[in-house]
């Protein structure tokens, strides 16, 4: 058994297991098998064991959690006073995580830095978020009624486990044009262009024509636009793929309209300027 393979096993033993003792036990034995692994193995499990978290907490520097809580109460029955102390949670729906940081290695090339947040995130939109057997929740009593303790990942459901055979395809890509086929095909379920090489350039945000992209009046990507606010540099973060068009210093943005959008409305004013992007270019 790889040292990848054994820290996913003891991870989800963690997570069954109900004895204190065995937990301790497997705590230790995980941290040894972390401490064991070569670097590259250990980014990949650093992406697997604490990018996915078992319990999500409600307020991270490292992912947004967002879930709509469906509640009820019954105040004139149960004699609440000015305030309600009855309320019931139903049922948690719409639970989405969305990642803003990620750890990558030190030798992790140009297209993995820009793409692997955004691959990671379209991953997760695939979960299950209607009240599907994709997260667990859990409600205690409180003072004013019930209080939602966590949500928690089911990491042995049929969405997780499609979630990590993908993210497993990504840490295996051989090449960068194999992780930016991987990153279309994930979006939009066939490759836009076949046979192609990509290569890394910033471009003029005037240069790149969005027209086609943007058919339909898509909205701003607030949670891209947050992580853009962050950065140091609008270089940083955005990976549009973009295709030269022939005869012309243009080039057609094939993938990115919302980060894209969020670039434009961050500039605002200053649109009229020149401003460099950095881009993936379809050779």
């Amino acid at each position: 058994m790889t040292s990848y393979k054994k820290i996913l096993d003891l991870a989800k033993k963690l997570d069954k297991t109900k004895s204190k003792v065995e937990q301790q036990s497997l705590f230790v034995e995980l941290e040894q098998t972390i401490k064991a692994l070569r670097p590259a193995e250990l980014d990949s499990a650093y992406v697997r064991l604490i990018d996915f978290e078992e319990v999500f907490e409600f307020a991270s520097d490292r992912y947004n959690l967002n879930y709509r809580m469906n509640e009820s109460n019954n105040c004139s029955a149960y004699g609440c006073d000015d305030y309600c102390r009855c309320g019931t949670i139903n049922y948690i729906e719409e639970v989405s995580c969305v990642m803003h940081d990620l750890t990558l290695p030190p030798e992790a090339t140009e297209i993995q830095q820009l793409l692997s947040l955004h691959y990671l995130n379209r991953v997760l939109m695939s979960l299950d978020s209607s009240g599907g057997d994709d997260f667990e929740w859990n409600a205690v009593g409180g003072y004013y009624g019930e209080e939602l303790d966590y949500i928690r990942a089911n990491r042995g459901s049929h969405g997780w486990l499609q979630v990590e055979r993908r993210i497993e395809d990504w840490n295996k890509a051989k090449s960068d044009n194999e992780r930016v086929d991987l990153f279309l095909l994930e979006e939009y379920g066939r490759l836009l262009v076949h046979n192609a090489t990509y290569q890394v350039k910033d471009l003029l945000l005037s240069d790149i024509d969005a027209t086609e992209a943007l058919a339909g009046d898509p909205p701003v990507n607030i949670q891209f636009k947050n992580n853009l606010k962050q950065s140091s540099s609008l270089k940083e973060l955005v990976g549009l793929i973009v295709i030269k068009q022939p005869g012309t210093s243009k080039y057609k943005l094939i993938d990115g309209r919302h980060r894209y959008l969020a670039i434009k409305e961050l500039l605002g004013k200053k649109i009229s300027k020149p401003h460099n992007v950095r881009c993936i270019v379809v050779d």
